[in-house]
């Protein structure tokens, strides 16, 4: 099944709970049974990270704001969904045509976006869809390996540099190389204050390998080419130490939680990626047990 960017708001009501179903069928029929919800999977336990770490962070910084910074946000709404301390603004960041969809789906959506938006007309009745955290934003900006492309676009926003800070990376290291993801961090460690914090996903180098031998072997779409793990960032040990990368751009690892299926257990369904049939046929993609896991970081 070709799973292309698909807004969740249309499997609201009733209509879109059909919508859902037959989705979730499809996949489930194409990938096996207990393999199709990886990607929930994975947003619930970010869902309770996210969630956490602001709840840390206003502890630890009462009465002031808090700043989210979504990295290859996608068609994620966390900002609608999430319950945030008082004072939280939230920013994602993607492509520009990734940013240009979702505005206009969160448009169409008649989502509250918090304030007069470019674009957005004015609304005769409530929003369907009202915004959680207290300020919302979206930048157009394509992450590369050229130092400090990414924090010039984001000073052009409302982003304070002083302020405590989550930065969210699900879903993008892996597709990132190593150079481009050295410069997201040394951009990010240059936008925050210390004790800010990271929540990013890492894929393994097992997984990282399979899915490069995949992709060499034409049974996956060349996108899906992984081209960094944990192990690149973090270090052989993958505990974050004197030496490894993060380290090095001023970020302490907290934690590194075991793979995603361990973190969420549904019975005796095992939750691995929904990937093509085709892929999923290769043995040493379908052995995989450990694909990926969550770093915490703080800022030093």
């Amino acid at each position: 099944m070709n799973f292309t960017w698909i807004s969740v708001l249309h499997f609201v009501g009733p209509v879109g709970a059909q919508r859902a179903e037959r989705l979730r069928s499809a996949a489930e029929a194409e990938a096996g049974p207990g393999k199709h919800p990886y990607f929930a999977a994975r947003g619930l336990v970010l869902d309770q990270e996210v969630e956490q770490a602001l709840q840390t962070l206003h502890k630890r910084n009462p009465g002031s704001r808090l700043q989210v910074v979504n990295v290859g946000c996608g068609m994620d709404t966390r900002p609608w969904r999430l319950h945030f301390p008082p004072d939280v603004s939230w920013t994602d960041v993607d492509t520009p045509e990734i940013i240009d969809l979702k505005r206009k789906l969160l448009i169409e959506q008649e989502v509250d976006m918090g304030g007069k938006q470019a674009e957005q007309p004015e609304q005769s009745r409530p929003s369907r869809f009202l915004l959680r955290a207290s300020r919302y934003s979206l930048l157009g900006h394509t992450v590369s390996s050229e130092a400090g492309s990414f924090k010039e676009a984001l000073q052009q926003t409302a982003h304070d540099p002083k302020l405590p800070t989550l930065w969210i990376m699900e879903g993008l290291l892996y597709y990132l190389g190593v150079a481009a993801c050295e410069a997201l961090f040394k951009d990010a460690s240059e936008l925050c204050p210390c004790c800010s914090w990271v929540i990013a996903s890492m894929v393994t180098k097992e997984c990282m390998h399979a899915i490069q031998r995949a992709a060499t072997e034409g049974l996956c779409n060349p996108s899906f080419y992984f081209h960094s793990n944990y192990e690149d960032l973090l270090g052989t040990d993958g505990k974050g130490g004197s030496g490894s990368l993060a380290d090095g751009l001023g970020w302490s690892l907290q934690r590194l939680t075991p793979d995603i299926s361990h973190c969420l257990q549904e019975g005796s369904a095992m939750c691995y990626p929904a990937y093509p049939a085709a892929l999923m046929k290769a043995p040493y993609v379908h052995q995989l047990r450990d694909v990926e896991r969550i770093a915490l970081l703080m800022r030093k």
